[in-house]
């Protein structure tokens, strides 16, 4: 017998003696083009086994994706290509028309651009992403980037190394904050505001009446500055206006926070550690179950001491003290301390001063040339160890990145593996310490040869 597949025309099944079925199988052209450049690079025949077959089955150009897909991932890592292959073509069958779309959210800004979604989708059919590991908060933030950017972001994801990582969605997100020199997502809310706003916020950005993208990091840090229980009365509030009346969603919530900043501090007297408005953990980073009392214990020597007034201290500085770990917030109030203050006026300007300098000399900004110049294997191994907890992107400043750079990429990664297996739990200063390895590293060169 004899007949034509309706998808593809060119594929075509004959039934030989004996009830024996032997199938012959036609790739369209391109598809075929395509196949023979897989065997130039390595793959060998009958690696793909009756995964071919099946692959026949698709258009001419779905062909010729679902073989890109296959031919950008890291063969070496794939025991069984022929199976990998079928579940790249699972995938391809049952993908909704429009992508990466999810129940709760009927927004075009969580669909990402083609080449985009296809990156995504492999690394969910290699298993290192999962559906439900993507928060719509995450699918939002990356679709609101440029299309090139959403490509270079999971390129960067899929070439890193993810043996070590446990949480391979939250790695993710520390490279999107990376092309993102200003957060303004539910991402940085979810890490800094109380559960209970978090989830009304989320509720908000499910049933369409706000984006991500219209809340600005300031603001979001100012409503995680307020207790929690003030924390949802703001939500709530800002949950009841008509949204499309309102243009700037940002500047109306910053008003509602005003409102309740001052009515708070008009109930309390002042922040005290761990208790009050500015809760240790909101204003430094820090998980809500790790308490900061060095931090609270520095600005309450301030307080005493009168080089700093209560007033001063408002919300606005504590979210800019929230980007920071405890330790560099530590650090720059006690730059602030040693200050001579007798001619400064404007106290909450200078100490706001120090803190953009430091925004401005940390290694956090994936952007800053120091860092960029670093090769890419470098800069991921560098993104790895901050996403475990081994480092804090303050750790590998401006410095430790020239100096980085001044060794080959195999070196450099060398040196960052080092760091990793030493025992840094008693190391004050990292920074000093990866410094240390490194000047090792350059007395060793000579022996090398």
């Amino acid at each position: 017998f004899f007949f034509e597949c309706p998808w593809c025309p060119r594929l075509s099944v004959q039934a030989f003696e004996a009830g024996r079925v032997m199938q012959k199988i036609s790739l369209a052209p391109e598809a075929e083009q395509k196949l023979e450049t897989l065997y130039a690079r390595g793959l060998k025949q009958g690696q793909l086994g009756d995964a071919l077959q099946q692959l026949g089955q698709f258009f001419p150009a779905v062909q010729v994706e679902i073989l890109e897909r296959l031919e950008e991932v890291d063969w070496a890592t794939i025991h069984n290509k022929g199976g990998f292959l079928k579940g790249i073509m699972e995938r391809y069958r049952t993908r909704p028309p429009l992508h990466l779309t999810t129940d709760d959210i009927k927004s075009e800004s969580t669909i990402l651009c083609p080449p985009a979604n296809a990156l995504l989708e492999m690394e969910m059919c290699k298993g290192t992403l999962t559906r439900s590991a993507l928060s719509d908060g995450i699918l939002q933030t990356l679709a609101a980037q440029d299309p090139e950017t959403q490509v270079e972001i999971l390129r960067r994801f899929g070439e890193a190394d993810l043996s070590t990582v446990q949480r391979k969605a939250n790695f993710l997100v520390g490279i999107i904050r990376r092309y993102s020199p200003l957060p303004h997502t539910t991402v940085d809310a979810t890490l800094i505001m109380a559960p209970v706003a978090q989830e009304k916020l989320q509720k908000l950005i499910a049933e369409g009446k706000l984006e991500a993208r219209e809340l600005q990091a300031t603001v979001l840090a100012a409503v995680a500055a307020l207790p929690p229980d003030t924390q949802s009365k703001i939500l709530d509030r800002f949950s009841e206006v008509d949204f499309s009346e309102i243009r700037n969603k940002s500047a109306f919530m910053k008003g509602i926070v005003k409102r309740y900043a001052k009515k708070s501090e008009k109930q309390r007297p002042a922040p005290k550690a761990p208790a009050g408005p500015l809760d240790g953990s909101m204003c430094t980073g820090n998980p809500p179950d790790q308490p900061t009392p060095s931090f609270w214990v520095k600005l309450e020597h301030l307080f005493v001491t009168g080089r700093l007034s209560r007033d001063e201290f408002d919300y606005e500085l504590c979210g800019e003290f929230s980007d920071f770990p405890e330790a560099i917030a530590v650090e720059i109030l006690q730059k602030y301390e040693e200050a001579d203050l007798s001619m400064i006026k404007n106290r909450k300007g200078f100490l706001k001063g120090i803190l953009r300098r430091y925004c401005k000399n940390g290694s956090a900004d994936g952007n800053s040339p120091q860092f960029r110049a670093l090769p890419f294997s470098v800069q991921v191994k560098i993104e790895t160890l901050v996403s475990i907890g081994l480092l804090s992107p303050y750790d590998v400043n401006d410095a430790c990145c020239q100096a980085l750079a001044e060794f080959d990429e195999h070196t450099a990664v060398e040196i960052l593996n080092r760091l990793q297996a030493a025992d840094l739990g008693s190391v004050r200063s990292k920074a000093a310490y990866l410094m240390g390895i490194i000047q090792k590293r350059k007395q060793e060169l000579p022996e090398d040869g």
